[in-house]
């Protein structure tokens, strides 16, 4: 789906590339904080996929927007990333 919606096989490579981070990121904070694998940790792993998939996709799709219009990849990935930074 994220082929078709993009029209690029590279441009879904890259939204998916954020799934083994926040896996790796939750199994660390597991064994840093001593909890196991159970349904609760599952869910929470599931949600954090999730909305790291929503986040990377928000981010591309704005990235790919200012890319057509502005014409360089690299300004465009710098701006949409400062234009989805919040403040703490």
């Amino acid at each position: 789906m994220l082929a078709a919606n993009f029209q690029s096989f590279k441009v879904s490579f890259v939204v998916l590339s954020t799934v083994p981070a926040v896996l790796l990121g939750a199994l660390l904070l597991l064994m840093i904080t001593g909890s196991t694998l159970n349904l609760q940790s599952y869910m929470g792993i599931i949600m954090s996929v999730g909305v790291s998939i929503a986040n990377a996709v928000l981010l591309i799709t704005n990235a790919e927007h200012i890319r057509k219009s502005s014409g360089n990849a690299f300004e465009a990935a710098r701006e949409a990333a400062f234009l989805r930074m919040r403040p703490f």
